[in-house]
């Protein structure tokens, strides 16, 4: 079989389809974008949180330790 030859209308009527495909591929990757950099700002928030309760955490339990020696020496010079 023979390939029809599209005309220039049919050709013309493809192109814009595929001109209104491309620009809405284009809107949905801005969006992305966008999510994405919200995204990346949320989990900035969320390190900085981590890393302050992670300095909190690490100096209460310094803090135990030293505490904990302390009441170790004061009940071996009790006895």
């Amino acid at each position: 079989m023979a390939k029809k030859e599209r005309s220039i209308n049919e050709v013309y009527e493809m192109l814009q389809l595929m001109g209104e495909h491309l620009q809405g591929t284009n809107k949905e990757i801005k969006e992305l974008k966008t999510t994405v950099g919200h995204i990346e700002q949320d989990v900035l928030t969320i390190k900085e949180d981590v890393d302050a309760i992670a300095k909190t955490v690490s100096r209460d339990a310094r803090t135990l330790v030293n505490h904990g020696r302390r009441i170790v020496r004061l009940e071996r010079l009790r006895y």
